[in-house]
């Protein structure tokens, strides 16, 4: 992904995301998938998450990252494909309390929905929250997860979604 085709998360989307998500943030284990230049990451850590690892497979894009880090020791970044992080922080036993993804659009589809899913119920606590910006005209379906909320933004939309009991 070239940093010119990265699509930041809308300002509304994004303080409709920390909004709802107050209450959980602080003390939270969260990933952000695909993070490109991890808005939604750095606004948990800002929130009081203890630990945010941002997944970026673009390397320049990773760098950039590492700036709008520096200033917080609980951050990390995995610098590879999103699906290989999940299959990793399964094997170590990660879960996660907090779970975001950004894709880029262009690979949306049902099959890559199901997948997204399944590998984000593989490292997602009970009660977690999974929020996913996808196309608006793509409705993501999981039998892992009830869906909470949404909020749309011209194109974009933001789903919320919770795993296990609410």
């Amino acid at each position: 992904m070239k940093p010119s085709s990265l699509r930041p998360i809308p300002a509304r989307l994004l303080k409709s995301a920390i909004d709802s998500l107050r209450p959980w943030i602080p003390g939270s284990l969260a990933v952000d998938l695909f993070a490109g230049r991890g808005r939604v990451g750095v606004s948990l850590l800002k929130e009081g998450a203890r630990r945010v690892v941002f997944v970026e497979s673009h390397r320049p894009t990773a760098k950039l990252l590492e700036t709008a880090i520096l200033n917080f020791q609980n951050a990390e970044i995995a610098t590879q494909d999103a699906f290989s992080y999940l299959e990793q922080a399964l094997i170590k036993g990660y879960l996660f309390n907090i779970l975001f993804a950004d894709p880029p659009f262009k690979e949306w589809s049902k099959t890559f929905s199901k997948e997204l899913f399944e590998k984000v119920a593989m490292v997602s606590a009970p009660s977690s929250i999974f929020l996913v910006k996808h196309p608006t005209q793509m409705v993501p379906f999981s039998v892992f997860f009830t869906a909470w909320k949404t909020v749309t933004v011209g194109d974009s939309t933001l789903s919320f979604y919770r795993f296990g009991d609410m």
